[in-house]
This record gives structure tokens, sequence and C-alpha cells, in this order.
């Protein structure tokens, strides 16, 4: 006799923490200040931070898609002591909230002069940043040299004043190219780690929703690919796949009590061949987004729940409505071109596929208890 284990049910009623703002339709990105923090000692022309955001955003369109990827990260330095910040940027955004980073990075420094954005200097194999009296302190690695070395900012140049170096290969200690005793280098190298820490802490929330939109778009491509009919049933013990539409009522959360879900339809299909596979908006042998649905951006849960999930959103236009909502009656009175179908779909990120879909209507007035809300429940039904 075989036995019944409805899978994607137990996900679902893992997931009762989840509750889905109407009003989310992207995924949370890091915040970006533009203005200076008004107890800085210098000022930050704005030239500058536009500067550092249109050159993160043509790094966001070309990044490796990865969610390990970073992104240009900055921060301001009033170098030369002339109350005006430079700019220190990071093409590779290593530097964030880590004193030191696992991988080295480049840092380029920016002024403005003449109405005119100019770089002033490039470091490259940077592993720390630390600043010291107007001097920007880096520490850098490369292959089995490293080296500290100060750099100030004299006559619009930017150079670099000292610079002790270990070289692992020759076993000599230096100073400006001149060879000094390990103990002084090491009296130097203690010194300098207490220095206060430069970190980069500005970044483009623009460059991150490109690179986010990208990343979602990927996901989603490979979610819709691996949740077909072919895929599901080429995992092991998989016996039969349903699908459930349901109605959600008095919230936009799919994940409450039972008796607020209606299930007004659904398919089993016991095989790749099944006659039917199509429900609502879905068409199991073959999955894709409607030609108006867009994809937002995404969360990745990682607290909370037995196992990792994506949280993909999506934008559809009302005009979608019969297919998204089928057999659903629109309210006498509702302008329903005043309206956008949202939509959010999760996946488990350990195996791509799909659990749930969800669908509601929402324009800027509607409050959220108001929302008409549909749910499709994927269920792998397994021996």
């Amino acid at each position: 006799m075989k036995k019944k284990v409805f899978e994607t049910r137990g996900h679902v009623k893992r997931f009762a923490a989840l509750v889905i703002a109407a009003a989310v339709l992207v995924v949370s990105l890091p915040t970006l200040s533009v203005q200076a923090d008004m107890y800085l000692p210098y000022k930050i022309n704005s030239n500058l931070t536009k500067y550092a955001e249109k050159q993160s955003k043509k790094i966001a369109k070309k990044a490796k898609l990865s969610e390990k990827t970073e992104l240009p990260r900055w921060d301001f330095m009033d170098m030369d002591k002339d109350g005006k910040g430079e700019l220190i940027y990071s093409p590779e955004g290593l530097d964030y909230r880590n004193t030191k980073s696992d991988k080295s990075y480049s840092v380029e420094i920016y002024g403005y002069y003449s109405k005119t954005v100019k770089k002033l200097a490039t470091i490259k194999n940077v592993t720390e940043l630390r600043k010291s009296s107007g001097k920007l302190l880096v520490h850098t690695k490369k292959g089995k040299v490293s080296a500290y070395t100060e750099y100030e900012l004299k006559n619009k140049k930017v150079k670099a004043k000292t610079t002790y170096k270990y070289d692992g290969k020759t076993k000599k200690y230096t100073k400006n190219g001149k060879k000094i005793k390990k103990a002084t280098y090491k009296s130097y190298t203690k010194k300098y780690k207490t220095k206060k820490i430069k970190r980069l802490d500005y970044n483009s929330s623009k460059a991150w929703k490109i690179f986010e939109h990208r990343m979602a778009e990927k996901i989603m491509k490979e979610v819709l690919k691996v949740s077909t009919l072919d895929k599901v049933f080429d995992e092991d013990g998989t016996i039969s796949y349903k699908v459930r539409l349901c109605t959600v009522d008095g919230n936009i959360s799919l994940y409450q009590s039972d008796d607020k879900i209606t299930d007004i339809d659904s398919i089993l299909m016991d095989g790749k061949t099944s006659t039917n596979t199509t429900i609502g908006k879905f068409d199991m042998a073959s999955f894709k987004l409607l030609k108006s649905e867009v994809v937002d951006g995404y969360i990745k849960d990682a607290e909370d729940v037995d196992e990792d999930t994506y949280r993909i959103f999506t934008t559809t236009d009302v005009s979608e409505i019969a297919t998204v909502y089928p057999g659903y009656t629109v309210p006498d009175g509702t302008d329903l071109t005043t309206y956008t179908i949202k939509g959010v779909y999760m996946a488990d990120v350990a195996t791509g596929r799909l659990l749930t879909a969800d669908f509601w209507l929402e324009n800027d007035e509607a409050p959220y208890d108001d929302l008409f809300h549909v749910a499709y429940i994927f269920e792998r039904i397994v021996r």
C-alpha cells in the first residue's frame, strides 16, 4: 500500500510566519544616504555622489549574477583639509562592515575641480583601509608582499608619503624602499592598527535594484523550468502532482487559519502526459509568465523556516484578471483600470521548485483586507 505524503502542504504550514505586505514590490535593498551627515566637518559635493551612482549602475548591469556578488561602495574623506570631501570609491564593494576583506579590492580616489570630477589615484590589492589626520592608510597584499602605505593629498595630487613593506619571498623589511629591522616594521604595524578604520558606508539603491531585478529574473526562469511536469516526475518517489486554486479571505496572506482559505478548483496529474495540465494561469506542461507579467524583485528567506525559500515578486496588468482569477466576478462599481495584479511566487531554494503562487488586486486606496486574493498551491505527492 502506497503512503501518500503531501510535501508542499507541510511547507505551507511551516511558513505560517510569512505575511506579504501589499506595498512590497521589490526586495529590501541597502539604504542610500546621498546627503552628508550634518555633523561632518567637511562638505560633500553632489557631483561626486552622482558620479558614484552612475558608475555603480553601470557595474550593476554587468555584474556576475550571484547572491555573493558585491556592488560598489564608497565614502568621503577630506584628505587635504580644505573643507571638501574627496570620494573614496571601491568598484568591487568588498569593504562594507568588515574591518578586513577576505579578498583584495581596489580603491579609486576622486576630487571635484573646475566643475569636473577628476580621478586622483587608483590603489589595487587593498585588504584594509584606515585613516589618520587626513591621511588614508592602506594595507595591500600581492603575492607574498604585504605593504602599509600612507597616502596624502597635496596640490590636487595623491602621493604615497610612507610605505612599510615586507617581502615574504626575500624576508626583507623596508621603509620607502630602504631596508629596516623587523622590530621597526612591527612597531609601525602595531601603531597602524590603532588608527580609525575607514569604512565605505555608502551605496546605490538604484544599482542594487538593477542587479536584484536581474537576479530575480534568473531565479524565476529556473523556478519555472524545474517546476514543470517532466522535471517533477523525474524526482524519485513522485507518483502525482496536484495543484490547488484557492481564495483567501480577509487578508493578503495565504498563511493564516484554514477557515479563511477556500478551494475553488484543483487538478491532479498522474504522469508527464496527463491530459489536463492547465489550471488558471498555469500550464504545468510548460510554465511561463503571462505576456504583461513583469518580475519586480526577490527576497531569500532563511529565518523562521525549516528550509530556505525564495519569494519572487511580479506585477501583471489587470487585463489578465480572467486568467489569473478564473471564474471571478468583479464587484459592481469596481473601476478595474485603477488596479494592478500583484503576485508573489514562493520556491524552495534547495530544489528551485515552486511551492505557492499568490495574487491579489491592488490600487493605492484599497485597504489590505478588501483586496481580492487567490493562491495556487503546488503539491508533489510522493510514496
